[in-house]
């Protein structure tokens, strides 16, 4: 049996004996999860689906398929090592959630991705889903001292139940910049993506989402090396019906270790939209450093935003804050624009688009 079908048989037992999503479980208590309930749409769609000249991954309803300029050396793309399918298994060993199961049990390929340089240029991993279940994991490590670049585009082209997972391994010095956006209109979208970083690694990720039927981006970082350091900046939009979630988990498992969440949300109609963050200092670490803010943005009386920022600090020395607001555009700031001409509508535009730039600031021009 291939390592694979090995992992796949695993998932699913796991899978089984844990309950299914449901709002009675805390880490989805403000997700509608009835979506989850159904079978997944099963009809693929044939539209086209935009490519980089740059490197790229395209993974196609979890089917990999490398291409773009040719690859550098720096980069290298495989099976999983037999230590890498033995860490999934005991991962999957320790789950507690259903659906991290899942991506493993429905996965039409496993990946192994070594960084041992700086490339030069940002490599493109393009989750394409087109119909049914597209569930793909890709392991990546970062070699000491090297960088690296992705770009993580979750195209939706049809209904689907898109289940992408990735692991970023950053070794000693290493430095990864992320930036992870959603395009087309999503049905369903469980995104997951963790992180372990050694001494004096660097995560810097952006996350700029979309609702959907059930859309739900979960992240978890874990410093595991004094002076390692992760920054996010995350932004989601809701209208309509949508729903658009975030879960992030932080764990400061050394000295001298930094985090920043900066997580936004606008949602408006009927939307629905939550930020669920935890982060954790373990004892006997000292000068941690962790900031966790939450802002969200109402547009109307029928939309509704949940926040549930919190700390859980077992060491002395360190510093950590966190803080959320739930609430409507400035009405002094309306005001102000107005007196100077401005209608209501464009006001409003001004305004929303001001709260957004702070986020897709930190995107490159071409992924805005």
């Amino acid at each position: 049996m291939s390592a694979l079908a090995t992992l796949r048989d695993a998932a699913r037992a796991r899978a089984a004996a844990l309950p299914a999503p449901a709002a009675a479980l805390e880490d989805w208590r403000y997700v509608r999860c009835d979506p989850l309930a159904a079978p997944a749409p099963c009809a693929a769609s044939s539209a086209a689906i935009p490519l980089p000249a740059a490197p790229y991954l395209l993974l196609r309803d979890g089917i990999a398929q490398p291409g773009g300029t040719p690859w550098p050396d720096a980069w290298r793309l495989d099976l999983p090592t037999p230590a890498v399918v033995a860490q999934l298994t005991a991962d999957l060993a320790a789950a507690t959630d259903a659906s991290a199961c899942w991506t493993l049990a429905e996965a039409a390929c496993v990946q192994h991705l070594r960084v041992t340089a700086d490339a030069g240029r940002a490599l493109t991993i393009v989750d394409a889903a087109t119909g049914g279940i597209g569930a793909w994991h890709l392991q990546i490590d970062v070699a000491d001292g090297a960088v690296l670049e992705l770009h993580l585009i979750h195209h939706a082209t049809g209904p689907a139940r898109a289940l992408p997972s990735l692991h970023l391994s950053l070794g000693v010095g290493a430095r990864v910049v992320l930036h992870e956006i959603q395009r087309g209109v999503t049905d369903q979208l469980l995104a997951r993506w963790s992180a372990d970083l050694a001494t004096d690694a660097r995560l810097e990720a952006t996350v700029r989402g979309r609702g959907g039927r059930l859309v739900r981006h979960q992240i978890s970082v874990h410093l595991q090396g004094e002076r390692a350091a992760f920054e996010l900046a995350a932004l989601l939009t809701a209208d309509g019906d949508e729903q658009a979630h975030l879960h992030t988990r932080v764990m400061h498992a050394a000295s001298r270790t930094t985090s920043n969440q900066l997580a936004k949300t606008i949602v408006d109609g009927r939307a629905r939209t939550s930020f669920d963050g935890c982060v954790a200092m373990a004892a006997g670490i000292s000068q941690g450093d962790a900031q966790q803010h939450n802002r969200n943005l109402v547009l109307s009386p029928t939309a509704r935003a949940d926040t549930r920022p919190q700390l859980d600090i077992r060491a002395d020395d360190v510093k950590a804050a966190h803080g959320a607001t739930v609430g409507r555009l400035d009405e002094d700031e309306m005001l102000y624009l107005r007196l100077r001409g401005l209608d209501a509508a464009t006001a409003s535009a001004l305004l929303t688009t001001g709260y957004i730039a702070e986020v897709e600031s930190r995107l490159p021009e071409a992924l805005r």
